[in-house]
């Protein structure tokens, strides 16, 4: 192998890859040079993230184009040699034959070399990185300019930067998703007010956003459809509000001496609040026979003297005293103005204190036991509706602010 051949190929080969990587960098500052001045004049609105890719694309494009035409195989640097020096082939022909050992191979290697040495790569720099300096020199001043040459300004002098906008347009199949779901509010069985207010509110949002052309917009628009849902379906949440109140009851206690009353009761009301948060008219319909296990007997309460070491009293709970205890708390916790007067919930627990209240004027205790069962037998039934619709509110509510 001719030593000055490959020191000739070496330095060729360094010069490509300066050449290679100064034009894909010149080539991505240019672009961005002009996307920057586009920009400022309002000439375009594009996102920054799309500008980089866009720019890297062109340096990649740029380094690939810049490799085809400045790496030389072997062959044509040695072509070039001959005929940049008018060798006739000299050069190219050692190259060709380089591993034959023969004489006239051997004379004409050396001929060759002798050559090489004399000449050697005798390019001019400008020849060498002239495409290279060109670029630099271009990208520098678009750089220089898009940073340098200011944005017009608005009447009162005040620099107003572009805004990117994303484009916004309504798919086929998000239509067919927003019409599937009003169709699956209109058949379901929830609240006739809270369906009213949802079907128009989805209606009116598809409407909308047929004519939306922005993101930004298209946002605003299902966030406050969704705003408005969620308040319609706390509304409707009556049984929230039912249960918190129930669960506020304390212990019945004497009004002159403080002391309590009737200790049970309250807790057979706070039990009633559990079983209506948890939202499942099944189980409802068997705890609601825990708190019905309650009134089917008096209760025996122990009084302890202060320290707690010792019984001082007995004290009997009747039916008839549990009857009217239930009845008073459950009227008392009810009687909140938060709690909307129509609610359902409401009204069949009233007309339960209502019914209960008048058993405890009936002295017959198998009769009244009878009649017991028969009131909360129709609470059990008319609660278990009112929390299915409830249920069924709240699966309703989800399903729409999810989708």
């Amino acid at each position: 192998m001719s030593a000055n051949f490959d020191y000739i190929r070496k330095k060729r080969t360094a010069s490509a890859i300066i050449n290679t990587a100064v034009i894909a960098i010149c080539c991505f500052a240019i672009f961005y040079g002009v996307f920057t001045l586009l920009s400022k004049f309002g000439a375009i609105v594009i996102d920054q993230f799309i500008v980089l890719s866009v720019c890297a694309g062109a340096g990649i494009i740029a380094a690939g184009v810049t490799a085809f035409l400045v790496f030389k195989t072997r062959h044509e640097i040695a072509k070039e040699l001959d005929e940049a020096h008018s060798l006739n082939e000299r050069i190219e022909t050692m190259i060709t034959y380089e591993d034959d050992d023969g004489y006239i191979a051997r004379l004409q290697r050396e001929d060759a070399e002798a050559v090489l040495r004399r000449i050697g790569d005798n390019r001019s720099f400008f020849r060498q990185f002239g495409a290279s300096i060109i670029s630099a020199i271009l990208a520098t001043s678009i750089l220089l300019g898009a940073m340098l040459i200011p944005a017009p300004s608005s009447d009162d002098g005040s620099v107003e930067p572009p805004v990117y906008v994303e484009p916004f347009q309504l798919a086929v199949w998000q239509e067919n998703k927003l019409n599937e779901l009003i169709e699956k509010v209109n058949i379901s069985k929830i609240d006739e007010s809270f369906k009213s207010t949802t079907v128009t509110e989805l209606t009116r949002l598809l409407g909308v956003l047929k004519s939306t052309d922005t993101k930004d917009k298209m946002l605003s628009e299902v966030i406050s459809s969704i705003v408005l849902i969620d308040a319609a379906a706390e509304v409707t949440a009556g049984y929230k509000l039912i249960a918190v109140a129930l669960f506020s009851a304390e212990p019945i206690t004497d009004s002159e001496t403080g002391d309590e009353v009737d200790p049970l009761t309250y807790i057979e009301i706070k039990n009633l609040a559990k079983y209506i948060i948890k939202l499942n008219a099944i189980d409802f319909g068997q705890d609601i026979k825990k708190i019905r296990e309650y009134f089917k007997e008096d209760s025996i309460i122990t009084d302890s003297d202060e320290g707690g070491s010792r019984s001082t009293e007995q004290k009997v709970i009747t039916v008839k005293d549990k009857i009217l205890s239930f009845k008073a708390e459950l009227e008392r916790v009810l009687d909140d103005e938060d709690i909307p007067e129509g609610d359902a919930m409401k009204k069949h627990l009233i007309d339960f204190a209502n019914e209960i209240g008048k058993l405890s004027e009936i002295t017959n205790e198998n009769e009244r036991q009878s009649l017991l069962d028969i009131e909360f037998d129709k609470l059990s039934d008319n609660i278990s509706t009112v929390l299915v619709a409830q249920y069924e509110n709240k699966s309703v509510r989800d399903t729409v602010i999810n989708t």
